[in-house]
């Protein structure tokens, strides 16, 4: 392990991996001479200890997955993943550490990746334990049971034998972390359940790959945390809205981010017909008319939208919206999307969607009303 420690440790000059930066033998006793991290493992959380916020612990599992990516691109599996083996630095820095089982996936140097079982049994993948041949998928899997203790305080199994624990990593499935953690958003549970999968070929393939399916969560999970009592009530009263019903709280905190608030009072003009308007509207509270050449066409209410065709089209705007006593409006620009996660924009697209069939077939049967008046 010590002469693995050393040519494995030795490729490595990552931000994300503790150095080493000597290593030899003095009188029979191998030493290494390593990076000083000051600040505390993991270990320091997860199992029975206090958990760190669940925005946190996604952002280090995130900095490991950079680490672990320029570890396979030089051929090395790291074969060890476990809390006691990311450290957290006093200032906020994450470090990977002992390489001392790690594996080469060249096959020119070092170990072959093919051999008896070797890890830390409650954090080894499935291929791990049966001494498979081992790729980056495996070192994935142990870092979604490291995220997975992280959020919940729980080793994903737990088994009285080494044997027995054995057995049940490879044939049972792993608990759900949407069954334990119902509060955190599912796409969470989404992920660690794919990076769990016991087929390596159907988890992540990198840790770019994983990353990325990380991040909305972690920032859905950042936003929810800077928000004030009065904007976790404005979040759980827009998640009562039909607009925001598919919405988690802190998908609607991350919309809140990107949207402008409006307030209006009574025959204030918020969108004139004939003018372009690209804002798409959902109101939150009040009532608004719209009119259409002239005639009221619509009365919309709490949680209905305004806006659609605009926000669409870019182009003018064939009705006229007043606001009817005082109106609050949450308005977005077509922008704003491409900052938002793949979930939001479908939540989205859907709703519109089906405002906008809504208005069409309501405009239709307005028009054929106003020929036969006339």
């Amino acid at each position: 392990a010590f002469m693995t420690e050393i040519s494995a440790a030795g490729k490595l000059k990552h931000p994300n991996i503790v150095t080493v930066y000597d290593a030899g033998q003095e009188h029979e006793l191998n030493y290494l001479v390593m990076e000083y991290v000051p600040g505390q493992s993991l270990k320091a959380y997860g199992k029975g200890q206090k958990l760190l916020p669940p925005y946190r612990a996604i952002e280090v599992i995130m900095e490991c997955c950079k680490a672990l990516d320029y570890a396979h691109a030089r051929g090395i599996v790291h074969r060890d993943i476990k809390p006691a083996n990311i450290m957290l630095g006093k200032d906020g820095s994450v470090k990977l550490l002992d390489f001392g089982i790690a594996v080469s996936t060249t096959g020119d140097d070092g170990p072959n990746a093919v051999g008896p079982t070797l890890g830390t049994p409650n954090y080894m993948s499935p291929e791990q334990i049966r001494g498979k041949s081992l790729g980056p998928a495996s070192d994935f899997y142990s870092l979604a049971t490291v995220l997975f203790e992280m959020l919940t305080g729980k080793q994903l199994f737990k088994a009285k034998k080494v044997r027995d624990l054995f057995r049940i990593v490879v044939s049972e499935i792993a608990p759900k972390l949407a069954d334990i953690r119902p509060d955190l958003p599912i796409e969470l549970s989404e992920v660690i359940a794919r990076a769990l999968n016991k087929i390596p070929e159907q988890r992540f393939q990198s840790g770019e790959e994983m990353a990325e399916a990380l991040r909305p969560v972690a920032e859905q999970l950042f936003v929810m945390k800077k928000r004030t009592e009065g904007q976790l009530s404005m979040i759980r009263h827009l998640r009562t809205l039909n607009f925001f019903r598919d919405f988690s709280d802190g998908e609607v905190a991350v919309f809140l981010t990107r949207a402008q608030r409006r307030d209006c009072h009574d025959g204030d003009l918020l969108i004139d017909s004939g003018t372009p308007n690209r804002d798409f509207s959902v109101i939150i509270s009040g009532v608004v008319v719209v009119r259409y050449k002239g005639n009221i066409t619509r009365v919309l209410g709490e949680g209905d939208t305004y806006g659609e065709f605009g926000f669409i089209r870019d182009d003018e705007s064939p009705v006229q919206v007043v606001a009817h006593h005082d109106v609050s409006v949450l308005s977005v620009d077509p922008t704003f999307l491409g900052e938002l996660s793949p979930k939001i924009h479908l939540h989205f697209y859907k709703r519109i969607s089906e405002a906008l069939v809504q208005k069409i077939s309501a405009q239709e049967h307005f028009e054929i009303d106003l020929e036969l008046s006339e």
